[in-house]
């Protein structure tokens, strides 16, 4: 009888081990929040942190017609009632590191567009939205044992073609 439970309790364990909140700053579906485009990235001396920054359309370089892809759905509402904010990935850009610190590896993990709808009003039979047009990327960044605190220097690419060159705060904690 006790050889019946030990599946039982194995399956339930695993179960619950799926629900445990992922850590912030593990993976590219769960980085750390840059607060601003400037904000520096803290990284604990010999780990692997992924930072998502946002950055303006014209921070980056992308192009007008990138984001022309990216259609504003009217109908999808968020809790508030407003529009909701639209989202595509970007697989076309990359990134070189032109310059970085001694001990540190940045690498682009994730691009993507974006519309951040700020405001909608609603007037008779009309809608209007105001948004901005951003660039989000997370980064995949290592501290070596012994990095110190310094600026990298990335350059954006769209399909092989320079963007605008970027530069990103490392800490070191």
């Amino acid at each position: 009888m006790k050889h019946l439970h030990l599946p039982l309790l194995l399956t339930l364990g695993l179960t619950l081990a799926a629900c445990a909140p992922t850590v912030r700053g593990a993976d590219t579906y769960a980085p750390l929040l840059a607060t601003s485009a400037f904000s520096p990235a803290e990284v604990a001396v010999g780990k692997t942190t992924y930072v998502r920054y946002t950055y303006p359309q014209s921070y980056v370089g992308v192009s007008d017609e990138r984001f022309d892809a990216l259609t504003i759905d009217f109908d999808k509402r968020n809790v508030t009632g407003d529009v909701s904010s639209s989202s595509i990935d970007a697989p076309w850009l990359k990134m070189n590191v032109k310059d970085a610190p001694n001990g540190w590896t940045v690498e682009l993990a994730r691009a993507e567009l974006a519309k951040d709808i700020v405001r909608t009003t609603e007037k008779s039979a009309s809608i209007n939205v105001s948004y901005y047009d951003r660039v989000r990327v997370t980064y995949r960044i290592t501290a070596a044992p012994g990095a110190r605190s310094g600026t990298a220097h990335l350059q954006f690419l769209d399909n092989g073609a320079p963007l605008e060159d970027v530069s990103l705060m490392l800490m070191a904690k």
